[in-house]
């Protein structure tokens, strides 16, 4: 009896083994080292030669797991912040404020990708380490296991194991391309960057009310 108990362990064992892609175990390990995370970024988004818009500059704050802040500052101003729970975006410009759920599934932007816990990238993404590139790079393509509205897929790419840039492809076609410089890794951020309070005056519409 405890020669098939063991026989069983080994085989399970053997199992999660080949289970163990790769590519996604890399790129858990590269995350897992973002335990803080302060970048510049610069963004384009291409629908086609014809339709490139002007580029987005900001600051991107990471606090895993669960917080970001991701803070446009031209050439217009949108603040999106998570606390962990929630999920506040806020257009300057248009003085409004939306506020919804947090998506803990991955499904709601690449920011929550970054942000999120190691466990809920191989759950919810097919990786792939892409060849290509220079001898210090690494570029993962990432694919939704499901359903997702925002992107049809991802693209990270790390130089000497640090985050570089941020591709994004939508179900449309449209690709965003983020740049990141500055960065800092692992430093201490201020709470209240993770915390937003709706300025006074401002249209609020919370779709938490509503779940």
């Amino acid at each position: 009896m405890r020669n098939i108990v063991l026989g069983l362990a080994l085989s399970f064992a053997c199992l999660a083994a080949q289970a163990a892609d790769p590519a996604t175990t890399r790129l858990e390990s590269l995350l897992a080292d973002l335990k803080s995370w302060k970048a510049e970024f610069q963004q384009e988004v291409d629908s086609g030669a014809a339709k490139r818009q002007k580029p987005v500059s900001g600051t991107f704050y990471l606090q895993r797991p669960g917080k970001f802040r991701w803070e446009t500052t031209a050439p217009y101003h949108q603040q999106l912040v998570s606390d962990g729970k929630s999920l506040w975006t806020y257009d300057l410009d248009l003085e409004q404020v939306t506020v919804q759920a947090l998506d803990t599934g991955l499904g709601g932007t690449p920011a929550s990708l970054l942000s999120s816990a190691d466990s809920a990238l191989s759950r919810d993404f097919d990786v792939a380490l892409v060849a290509g590139g220079e001898p210090d790079q690494e570029i993962f393509e990432l694919q939704p296991k499901g359903e997702s509205g925002l992107y049809s897929q991802l693209m990270l790419l790390f130089k000497a194991g640090k985050l570089a840039e941020m591709a994004v492809v939508n179900a449309m076609g449209q690709r965003t391309l983020v740049r990141f410089s500055a960065t800092e890794e692992n430093a201490k951020l201020d709470a209240g960057l993770f915390q937003f309070t709706a300025p006074e005056g401002v249209d609020l519409i919370d779709s938490r009310k509503r779940r």
